[in-house]
């Protein structure tokens, strides 16, 4: 039976699921990334029981991430289910959300707690969304979350159709509406090449397929036009 969570590389494992809006079905992922021998839970997603089994398996979890302005709709379920659990929120997040506690503001730089085992980037030339980008240097991933997408599936419903007008089907990279939010371009080249200069060989997102073939040549040409 296939597992809940998927192992992608060493010390990392990915979980799927599926959100519905206007009666569209729209894929989302979140990230388990051991972190010295901890739990880092980044973009969580609908907490179920066999979920938390499968992660309570593997390790205990201490962090747990909201990467971006979009991403938290389900930071609460998790902070209810590991109530001792570090919540760590992208710029701008905790005054959104004022009902949850954050630990932390990320930020350019790792905490100490997860400096060993992953380095981070804060997009800032996309202020509506703050994202945080990570880099996993055991299993060379790069892990977005909405900086790109990689739908290979799409029904015809309202999700659908904006996946398709969004430029988005079939196709690596950023939406045509996301692209809108770049406030400096030249700002934005510079983020990029920072983001080039890992040496990875995957890229996980939190919608679409996992790439992982020519996956920094993919996340170049997918930015060429900046």
């Amino acid at each position: 039976m296939k597992s809940v969570l998927q192992k992608l590389g060493d010390g990392i494992w990915v979980a799927d699921a599926q959100r519905t809006i206007l009666g569209s079905h729209t894929p989302i992922r979140m990230t388990l990334v051991d972190v010295g021998g901890s739990g880092f839970v980044h973009s969580p997603i609908p907490i179920s029981e066999e979920l938390r089994r499968a992660v309570d398996v593997l390790l205990p979890v201490r962090f747990i991430v909201a990467p971006n302005r979009w991403h938290h709709l389900y930071a609460g379920e998790w902070v209810d289910a590991y109530p001792r659990a570090e919540l760590h929120g992208a710029p701008g997040l905790a005054a959104k959300r004022p009902d949850l506690r954050f630990h932390g503001e990320l930020g350019d730089e790792p905490q100490p707690a997860w400096s060993g085992d992953l380095e981070q980037l804060l997009f800032s030339a996309m202020p509506m969304f703050n994202e945080v980008v990570f880099f996993h240097p055991r299993s060379r991933t790069l892990i977005l979350t909405d900086l790109a997408f990689n739908f290979q599936e799409a029904d015809w419903g309202f999700g659908g159709l904006y996946i398709r007008a969004a430029g988005v089907y079939r196709r690596f990279g950023p939406s045509r509406v996301t692209r809108m939010f770049f406030r400096d371009r030249v700002a934005a080249r510079k983020l990029m090449d920072r983001i080039l200069a890992w040496p990875f060989e995957r890229v996980v997102m939190s919608h679409g397929a996992v790439l992982g073939t020519d996956a920094r040549n993919a996340l170049r040409g997918a930015f060429s036009w900046l």
